[in-house]
């Protein structure tokens, strides 16, 4: 199922209801780049899956949720969508976005029965993100940190020139 897709939901969401009572919003990406040399193509597409796929993910199931006046909508997040790391613009824009997400639709749906959660994870070094990332992940230091001294954590930015 491509996530970023509004169509592939309605399927998806029909299967998860019968079987287990709902979704799981835990589809995620990562893209480690500084700013000024990360695309927009690689930002708009880890804000498709992180971003757009929850908000997708929602609308779909929640018509049903209220219909029937319950519901529990959980969505895996990322300590990404409370802090901010060297090289992880898109990544945490997305997570920061989905909380956001999140909490509207809490709100919205809370008084009709709907609960809305999230959990976010920490940072967590596996063997399978190691071997699929094109580059190895720079050093994240959460802004305001203890470590984040001038010259701690800081990612080196690739020299510009002018034209």
């Amino acid at each position: 199922m491509d996530v970023t897709q509004e169509s592939a939901w309605s399927a998806a969401v029909k299967a998860t209801l019968k079987r287990w009572g709902g979704p799981i919003n835990n589809a995620g990406i990562a893209h480690a780049q500084v700013i000024v040399v990360n695309s927009k193509a690689d930002f708009e597409r880890v804000l498709g899956v992180n971003l757009i796929r929850p908000f997708l993910g929602i609308k779909t199931v929640a018509p049903v949720m209220v219909e029937q006046r319950r519901g529990s909508i959980m969505s895996i997040s990322s300590i990404g969508g409370m802090t901010a790391w060297n090289s992880t613009a898109a990544y945490c824009s997305s997570k920061l976005g989905m909380r956001g997400v999140l909490q509207v639709a809490a709100m919205e749906l809370g008084h009709e029965g709907v609960r809305v959660n999230s959990i976010h994870p920490g940072a967590s070094t596996l063997t399978l993100a190691k071997c699929s990332t094109r580059t190895p992940m720079p050093s994240i230091v959460p802004i305001g940190s203890s470590r984040s001294s001038a010259s701690a954590g800081r990612t080196k930015l690739p020299r510009l020139h002018s034209s």
